[in-house]
C-alpha cells in the first residue's frame, strides 16, 4: 500500500466482535514499512478516547532523537512505551512487530515491540482483568497509516509511507516467531 500522508488510511475491516475478541486475549501485529523521510506519524492502530478507553497504537516519534512510541489500553488502564531507536535509512524497508500477552486475573500482561526482529520496547500492560473486559466501541477498527480516534471516522497522524504484509494474529508471537517472520 502506498499512502500520501495527507488523508490516506487503510482500515483493516474488522467487525466489532473481532475487535472485542482480539483485545480480550493475546494478539500480535506485524508489518513492513518504507518511508522517504522519517518524521513523526502514526503507523498503525486506534485510540478510543471516549467512555471506557481501549486502544492500541504504534507511532514513529522524533523529538530530538528517534523513538518507537507505543500504547496499549484495556478497559481504561493505559500503558505507554517509548523506545529509542536509530533513525531508519530513507527508502529502506523495515519490519515492525508487536506482541501483546494477556495477564491472568489481576496479574500484569506484557507488550513487546520489535524492529527488524530485535526487541526495542518491553512494557507491562493493563491487568488481566481489564484486558479480559475490553469492549471496543462500535465502528472502531485498526487503521494502517494513521490512527482512528474519538468517534468514527476521525483519523489523525497520517503517515506518508509504503506498507506491505500487514498481519494480525490472535496469539502472542514469541521473539523466535517474530525473528522468523522478519527473516522470511
Amino acid at each position: 500500500i502506498q499512502l500520501d500522508g495527507v488523508d490516506d488510511v487503510v482500515p483493516l475491516g474488522l467487525s466489532d466482535a473481532q475487535m472485542d475478541t482480539l483485545h480480550q486475549g493475546d494478539f500480535s501485529v506485524s508489518f513492513w514499512i518504507r518511508r522517504k523521510a522519517w518524521t513523526t506519524g502514526y503507523l498503525f492502530g486506534f485510540n478510543q478516547l471516549s467512555g471506557t478507553a481501549n486502544g492500541f497504537w504504534i507511532r514513529y516519534l522524533t523529538i530530538g532523537s528517534s523513538y518507537l512510541q507505543t500504547n496499549v489500553t484495556h478497559n481504561g488502564s493505559s500503558n505507554s512505551g517509548l523506545g529509542p531507536i536509530t533513525t531508519p535509512a530513507a527508502n529502506t524497508w523495515i519490519h515492525i512487530a508487536a506482541s501483546v500477552k494477556k495477564g491472568v486475573g489481576s496479574a500484569q500482561g506484557t507488550a513487546k515491540f520489535y524492529i527488524d526482529g530485535s526487541e526495542v520496547v518491553s512494557q507491562s500492560i493493563a491487568t488481566g482483568t481489564n484486558h479480559a473486559a475490553a469492549d471496543i466501541a462500535d465502528d472502531f477498527d485498526y487503521v494502517v497509516g494513521a490512527i482512528q480516534t474519538h468517534d468514527t471516522p476521525t483519523y489523525s497522524g497520517y503517515t506518508k509511507a509504503n506498507f506491505d504484509e500487514v498481519a494480525l494474529w490472535n496469539s502472542s508471537l514469541t521473539a523466535d516467531e517474530v525473528t522468523a517472520i522478519y527473516n522470511s
